[in-house]
């Protein structure tokens, strides 16, 4: 009752709670929760504005699944090509309506069904049988199906963006050759060009390289590091913040006993292995490699090779480590094979994804070989009329052509695909008529000829244990990985402990909040999500996850990472502290550069300078802007020598270099323009050339709002 009366007396206190509490709940409806709209239709299904124009999420999920379904890109990677693409097509649009660009119906059916096919088209729409060619076929059936109401559901969304992409490139390239056929050089631009081409000079010069100073004698400060900043500011200026990380690398690698393991658990499949009735079966089942081609010594690892080749047929050799695994071989026969072949074939092209066609294709391949067995046509002549690729004309004819490496990792030239070059080298007789299918079609071959030096080569097969860490030894080195993070809770602390430990610490480069890749731990789900903590961290901050990397090839952690914040760089102007450590090395040559000059001080009497210094000399040549010489890539020399006077010498000028001081000996000025037509247009084309980077400049120019990193 107390309490009841208590309420009682403060009734005015509990009502302004309340009032808060739903102030507070109706506030962060409106702002709206992650990926919901709120009740005032908030923006957090927003994930960007690029110049006023929303992107939702879902569509945004929507678009990426019709253009990357097939794709085995980054899943991040994907996304990010996507926001670049929207933002470029966006632009580009705008753009166009500014200027009354369309494009049309007529234009677009063009583009789309021929004959000014859209590369788009081109590329997502290639015909199987015709290198190059489109698939017409496929395309008119598309139309027909559209104008009836009839397509896919399920396609025709793709469909319907294909037409999209299209109708975008087109308004960009409309753009593109808008601004290209504006570009004009004017007359006092051919003259420069042509002064700047054809002058020349020649000078004495000395350079003295930057090492004269040892780094001890050089102190940087702080105004060092801003005074190259204040100069350099449109090179330095961060577009948007960024962060960088220092982190550890934890190496994941097997033991001895994880390698003796393995071992032992390979030599008790041996006694199988050499009594198994069908070989290829037990190999597969068992994870090893089975290979239909011979090979020749030499094609074998070194490891194994000498004694592979002394094993006899049917015999077992291992287990022997050869590079990251374990193996057991056993050789199944030698023989001496060809070492080229000539052959013949008749090919109808198809594309194994298209199992009616595969059936007809099938069926006209054995038609085709009973008319020859039967000796009612020459192959000849049935080559002409049944064959789909460029030997057709030729009767079939392939020429001669050499072996293919067994395991196909060394292509060669005047090779065959792996399938056709293993059934003509290793198995069909010559004259013999065989039906083969491959990736281009079906195929009738026959072997005319084989041409054999005598070499023997062998046929193995082999069973194998990848050398990786057990899952013990992974579960060990993450325990050291986190207990080093729980015991290190500044980056301060990290890079303490680890010199202390042994361990190298590691600096990212600079990373936006959408980042999904550092240099040396790649990219993926573990590299995005240390980004994505960075985003929220504080400086000096180390994160309380290790972040797990797994070895794509052989699916085992590899490493394990231990990471903290160790600047954030806000867009803009970098201050000191943010670029300090990315611009140490050119500020420190500065500094060595100016102390040279500064010791040079005013002379100019040349052997007085190179008594100054250790191995440096005068030296005489000739300069032009134009061509490869001594101040190529020193600009602000070669300004500094043309504007001089013959026998005029330069202060010291601290180039890319090294610091220099040169000295006008003659001067030979460019002739008159002879072909001032043919230079304008070379010069408006160098231009046009560079017509591409009008997007870049757009998108700065452009009003972007990227909240991508809040929802992936």
């Amino acid at each position: 009752m107390a309490l009841i009366g208590r309420i009682r007396n403060n009734l005015w206190l509990v009502i302004v709670l309340l009032g808060l509490a739903m102030a507070g709940f109706i506030f962060m409806e409106m702002q709206g929760n992650s990926g919901t709209g709120g009740l005032l239709g908030g923006g957090q299904t927003t994930i960007g504005e690029i110049d006023g124009e929303s992107i939702d999420i879902q569509e945004f999920d929507r678009l990426a699944r019709l253009r990357y379904s097939n794709s085995g890109a980054d899943y991040y990677a994907q996304r990010n090509a996507l926001w670049n693409s929207l933002v470029g097509e966006t632009i580009m649009k705008n753009q166009a309506e500014k200027l009354g660009l369309m494009v049309s119906d007529e234009e677009m059916e063009g583009l789309l069904y021929g004959p000014n096919y859209s590369p788009i088209i081109r590329q997502d729409f290639p015909n199987p049988q015709f290198r190059g060619a489109v698939n017409t076929e496929q395309l008119n059936q598309i139309r027909e199906l559209e104008a009836s109401n009839t397509l896919n559901p399920d396609f025709m969304g793709y469909w319907n963006e294909e037409k999209n992409r299209v109708k975008q490139e087109q308004i960009q390239n409309k753009v593109m050759n808008l601004v290209s056929k504006s570009i004009y050089t004017p007359t006092w631009m051919v003259n420069l060009q042509n002064e700047d081409q054809n002058s020349s000079a020649e000078i004495s010069y000395i350079r003295i390289p930057f090492d004269e100073i040892e780094n001890t004698e050089v102190a940087l400060e702080d105004a060092d590091y801003q005074k190259y900043i204040n100069e350099n500011k449109a090179a330095l200026m961060n577009d948007v913040a960024t962060q960088t990380l220092d982190y550890i690398v934890f190496d994941v690698n097997p033991t001895a006993q994880d390698s003796a393991d393995i071992k032992n658990k390979l030599a008790e499949k041996i006694e199988n292995f050499r009594t198994a009735g069908d070989v290829q079966i037990f190999v597969e089942s068992n994870q090893g490699l089975f290979n239909e081609a011979y090979y020749l010594k030499d094609e074998l690892s070194a490891v194994a090779k000498d004694d592979l080749f002394n094993v006899g047929v049917g015999e077992i050799y291992g287990p022997y480590i050869d590079g990251e695994f374990y193996k057991v071989a056993k050789v199944l026969d030698k023989k001496v094979v060809p070492d080229s072949v000539s052959a013949r074939h008749i090919l109808r092209s198809v594309s194994a994804q298209d199992p009616i066609a595969m059936q007809a294709a099938r069926d006209t391949i054995e038609m085709i070989k009973g008319m020859l067995e039967r000796k009612e046509f020459t192959f000849d002549s049935l080559s002409r009329r049944y064959g789909m690729d460029g030997s057709a004309q030729k009767g079939g004819d392939l020429g001669t052509f050499i072996a293919a490496h067994p395991d196909g990792t060394e292509p060669r030239q005047n090779t065959m695909i792996k399938p056709f070059n293993d059934l003509v080298f290793y198995k069909a007789e010559p004259k013999e008529l065989t039906i083969l299918e491959t990736v281009n079609g079906v195929h009738l071959v026959e072997v005319t000829k084989q041409y054999k030096s005598g070499k023997q080569a062998i046929k193995v097969a082999y069973l194998q244990g990848s050398i990786v860490p057990s899952k013990k030894t992974q579960k060990d080195e993450y325990s050291k990985a986190l207990r080093f993070a729980n015991e290190n809770r500044t980056v301060d602390a990290m890079k303490a402990s680890a010199k202390g430990a042994g361990y190298k610490v590691e600096t990212s480069e600079a990373i936006d909040e959408n980042g999904f890749s550092i240099t040396g731990l790649g990219l993926g789900e573990s590299t995005r999500s240390m980004i994505k903590w960075a985003n929220e961290a504080s400086v000096g901050e180390v994160s309380p996850s290790v972040y797990r990397y797994i070895d794509q090839a052989r699916y085992f952690e590899n490493k394990y990472v231990v990471t903290g914040l160790g600047s954030r760089n806000p867009a803009g102007v970098p201050t000191v502290n943010s670029a300090k450590s990315a611009i140490e090395n050119v500020v420190m040559t500065r500094k060595k550069g100016e102390t040279i000059a500064a010791k040079v001080g005013s002379t100019t009497d040349f052997a007085a300078i190179t008594a100054m210094f250790e191995e440096v000399k005068a030296d005489t040549t000739n300069v032009s802007f134009n061509g490869r010489n001594v101040l190529s890539g020193e600009p602000k020399v070669l300004g500094a020598v043309f504007g001089l006077q013959p026998g005029a010498t330069t202060k010291p000028i601290v180039g890319n270099n090294g610091v220099y001081i040169a000295r006008l000996i003659n001067k030979s000025a460019a002739p008159a323009v002879t072909n001032a037509g043919q230079l304008r247009s070379t010069i408006s084309q160098g231009y046009r050339s560079q017509v591409r980077a009008l997007i870049p400049a757009l998108r700065d120019g452009a009003d972007i709002e990227d909240k991508r990193s809040k929802f992936f």
